[in-house]
């Protein structure tokens, strides 16, 4: 035990170095502060959301839904998405070098990256789970074994989906040589994660979907029965679902066993697994393989051709985005899959394609043009700043970032590289949701082209916004690319900055009803204001971020 504790607290430390630095350590605190701070209105809406679901279900004793369909999605998105987590922590970090001579058993570096990577997933539960157990318990007037069970079941709800995920990759990397090409395999192994998602959201629609009378029945018979089908998304969420709902009986606290049991049976099982498969599979796994190209003469001198600084680190920042695996998938590829992942799914369903002739009736009445170019700008804060690649742009770089103190081009060029960067494949997405959307819908050539004019502000404002957190606080000291990307909480408080935005944007919006030419000016003025504001800051302050880097 006391093996396995101080090996997650190295792997702790090592992760979230900027704590054990004494000089950075309140600038960190205050940053995590902050993220929590911009995390709390998206916080607040879902607990408010759930309030009126509760009230709605509430009437025909199918409350504890909301707890299902919660519990079912989160654990569904950590299983999906952990795939390529678990690549990277358990197979292609660099601290396996150092861990694999020493003394310690397969199942215990095993165990210490597992919970490393279980903790680092209490983020998006915080995110989703925590307000909705919340308004969930005041609601129903939860006594304190449902706080109880509350605690237990967030702690513990991500490992059944990181276990599954887990064991998928470690049979695949002992039995397989597609991991041979590191870079390669991360793609693969990317892509695979997506088009599971993408494979479960549609099995579960098939899973769940049932005839207008057999869903009547189902809700009018009470008691909770709807829970039984949402929990078909993922089956461990009946179990977690049902002892919150019924916390109050024995029924609960046998549903709540249950769920106990499951976890740690499974875990057990995979630390077996573990023990038996894991070194064979880990052993030669930390070098990655490339090409190298000769070029004669005349290819040299079409290669070397004299560019402007600004186009010429622009082209430098897209081609590190493109040609790293992990900035690919992260940040990169999220930009193409947005029609996939929101619209796609609603063309699918059968009670959306019936209610499509009236939301294209509702998009084409000039009174909503105010409130839909308001929800246009609110999604261009969230792709840009969804994507990362502004929040992160400089933690990329790592230990390299010192490169750029030396290249005879002024410190504004290399930000305003990132900026424009992050622009190009942000405005890409929103291209892409504008254009399927056109289609599906039938968007008038009006809206699309004020939807495209606003969305450059959207994107300008959540970009600049992203680059300057992570120039104040830079994730540099990491072993993989993972971190510097989906471990880096400049990410998150990039995001929740700009949800916080895009919900100031649409309360104001609804609050004086502003008609769409008005609604134009409100966002061009109040964007570019703020975007201003953020440049004069990097003018004033840039020279002096950089130097401070060093610390």
């Amino acid at each position: 035990m006391n093996k396995y504790i101080s090996l997650v607290k190295v792997l702790l430390k090592t992760s979230n170095e900027n704590l054990t630095s004494s000089k950075k350590r309140y600038k960190t605190i205050a940053l995590y502060g902050i993220i929590l701070l911009a995390l709390i209105p998206f916080m607040f809406s879902v607990g408010k959301i759930t309030g009126h679901l509760y009230d709605a279900l509430a009437g025909m004793d199918q409350q504890g839904t909301i707890l299902a369909l919660a519990l079912a999605l989160t654990s569904l998105s950590i299983m999906v998405f952990g795939v390529l987590y678990v690549v990277n922590v358990f197979y292609f970090a660099s601290d396996i070098e150092y861990l694999l001579p020493l003394p310690l058993k397969p199942s215990l570096i095993l165990s210490g990256k597992f919970t490393v990577t279980v903790i680092y997933e209490y983020i998006i539960e915080v995110m989703f789970l925590l307000p909705i157990f919340i308004q969930y318990g005041i609601k129903s007037g939860g006594g304190i074994l449902y706080y109880i069970y509350a605690i237990v079941i967030f702690l513990i709800t991500p490992i059944v989906p990181l276990i599954v995920s887990s064991v998928i990759v470690i049979i695949i990397m002992r039995f397989t040589n597609i991991a041979k090409n590191k870079d390669r395999f991360k793609v693969i192994s990317g892509f695979i994660s997506i088009f599971i998602a993408i494979g479960f959201n549609l099995g579960v629609q098939k899973l769940t979907g049932r005839n207008n009378v057999d869903i009547q029945k189902i809700i009018m018979s009470g008691d909770n029965s709807y829970i039984n089908v949402i929990s078909n998304i993922f089956p461990t969420a009946k179990f977690s679902s049902m002892a919150l709902a019924n916390s109050f009986s024995s029924k609960g606290f046998l549903y709540f066993m249950l769920f106990l049991g499951i976890n740690i049976l499974l875990y057990i099982l995979f630390l077996y697994l573990g023990e038996k498969v894991y070194f064979k599979g880990v052993v030669g796994l930390t070098q990655s393989q490339s090409k190298r190209k000769k070029y004669k003469a005349h290819e040299l001198s079409k290669i070397l051709i004299s560019k402007s600084p600004l186009i010429s680190y622009t082209m430098k920042e897209i081609k590190m985005l493109v040609r790293t695996p992990i900035f690919f998938l992260n940040c990169v590829a999220t930009n193409f899959l947005w029609p996939i992942f929101l619209i796609f799914p609603m063309i699918l369903q059968p009670e959306a394609r019936e209610a499509m002739p009236m939301i294209s009736d509702i998009l084409a009445n000039s009174d909503n043009l105010g409130v839909i170019l308001g929800w246009v700008a609110a999604a261009s804060l969230f792709i840009a700043s969804a994507n990362g690649i502004a929040s992160s742009s400089i933690s990329r770089e790592g230990k390299n970032v010192y490169f750029n103190k030396y290249i005879p081009i002024s410190y504004m060029t290399i930000v305003m590289s990132k900026i424009l960067s992050s622009m190009v494949f942000s405005f890409i997405g929103v291209i892409l949701v504008l254009g399927v959307l056109g289609v599906v819908l039938g968007l008038g050539v009006k809206i699309i082209l004020l939807s495209l004019a606003i969305s450059v502000f959207g994107i300008v404002l959540s970009s600049i916004i992203g680059i300057v957190i992570d120039l104040n606080f830079p994730k540099l000291n990491w072993d993989s690319e993972q971190k510097a990307v989906k471990q880096n909480l400049n990410v998150v408080i990039g995001m929740g900055i700009s949800i916080a935005m895009a919900f100031i944007t649409i309360k104001t919006i609804s609050a004086f009803r502003l008609n769409g030419p008005t609604v134009v000016g409100f966002i061009v003025i109040l964007y570019f204001t703020i975007s201003l504001l953020f440049y004069i800051y990097l003018k004033r302050n840039l020279d002096k971020l950089f130097e401070q880097m060093e610390d």
